[in-house]
């Protein structure tokens, strides 16, 4: 990497860490700093019933066992916060986070295979996933330790899903945009409405699965408060796509897959992404999503979205900043 590329490396991140956070604040939302030690305890503290990973044990190269339980424990916390929020019962609350949890690990276990691995192909047709894929059975049947994991997890999680009186269809659109996009690299000729849309369903859906799953869990049955609720969970899936993508734009550019922040360049730039291992200029990159101001204006747009679902809950401003204190501080983190 050149020395130009490391600066505008160091920029992006500081400079969008920095756009975040301000706006962040300036719209009434807690200040990560007050929070980030009780996050990092919480989602540490959480463990996977039943010792699922052993966390000295590395099941595939890039996943060792503990970055799964923090994979976990985040998922947990974000049933804590739509707990808190909803007005769960503490035993309500127990249950409905851990499937969050394993929810979370097992759509960021099989993001890892299909992205990372490229084992999109394969996992398609495990039996598992025939009910999404409409794949013939794999002749091939011993797994992967990650597959093994992914398969467990899954099984597992849709019993809970469909006991919950959900359905398989209230997956089928994650499923296929997360297969669609395993297809599609930034230098392919491609549909930019059908990348963001499948971005945005990849992203922010799982979140508002996460929320329906916590509302119905505590027993809510006003489809009014289900809306909103499910809401809440789809803009804190869009805050969570925008700093993941910024986060990690330039791995992921590096390695072909679509972003956020790529697909506006792409966008705006057309012709920018079409040759195949071609090097790319970050701070051509940057410089084009500043003179728009995308950073500034997806920011203040996500924020505004975030204060009026909270707006529309009915519950205290206490347990509002207790939660969002949370989201504050993981958010941090992801930033670094």
């Amino acid at each position: 990497m050149s020395k130009d590329n490391q600066v505008s490396f160091i920029d992006w991140h500081d400079h969008f860490g920095r756009i975040f956070f301000k706006a962040w604040k300036r719209v009434g939302l807690p200040d990560p700093a007050g929070h980030i030690t009780r996050y990092i305890a919480q989602r540490e503290h959480q463990q996977l019933p039943g010792d699922w990973i052993k966390t000295n044990h590395k099941i595939s190269p890039g996943i060792h066992g503990t970055r799964l339980y923090s994979v976990y424990g985040f998922g947990n916390i974000v049933g804590n916060v739509f707990s808190d929020l909803f007005g769960l019962s503490p035993e309500q609350k127990e249950k409905a986070s851990d499937w969050c949890g394993r929810f979370n690990l097992g759509i960021s276990l099989f993001d890892f295979i299909t992205d990372e691995q490229e084992g999109a192909t394969e996992l398609i047709k495990l039996p598992v996933f025939q009910k999404f894929s409409k794949s013939d059975t794999a002749e091939r049947t011993v797994l992967t330790p990650a597959q093994e994991l992914l398969v467990k997890l899954t099984a597992d999680v849709l019993e809970e899903f469909i006991q919950t009186g959900f359905s398989l269809e209230d997956l089928q659109p994650l499923f296929d945009a997360q297969l669609y996009l395993s297809q599609k690299k930034i230098h392919m000729s491609v549909d930019l409405l059908k990348i963001q849309k499948a971005l945005f369903i990849k992203s922010a859906e799982p979140f508002s699965l996460m929320a329906a799953f916590v509302a119905r869990h505590g027993g809510l049955k006003d489809q009014e408060r289900m809306k909103r609720n499910r809401s809440l969970g789809q803009v804190l899936g869009k805050l969570y796509w925008m700093v993941d993508d910024a986060r990690d734009i330039w791995t992921d550019l590096n390695e072909g897959n679509w972003n956020l922040f790529l697909a506006e360049v792409a966008r705006l730039d057309p012709a920018l992404f079409q040759e195949e291992n071609q090097v790319y200029n970050q701070k051509e990159i940057t410089d084009i999503l500043q003179l728009v101001a995308y950073p500034e204006a997806l920011t203040h747009a996500v924020l505004e979205e975030l204060t009026g679902a909270l707006d529309s809950l009915h519950t205290t401003q206490k347990t509002k900043d207790k939660t969002m204190g949370l989201i504050a501080a993981s958010l941090q983190e992801w930033l670094g």
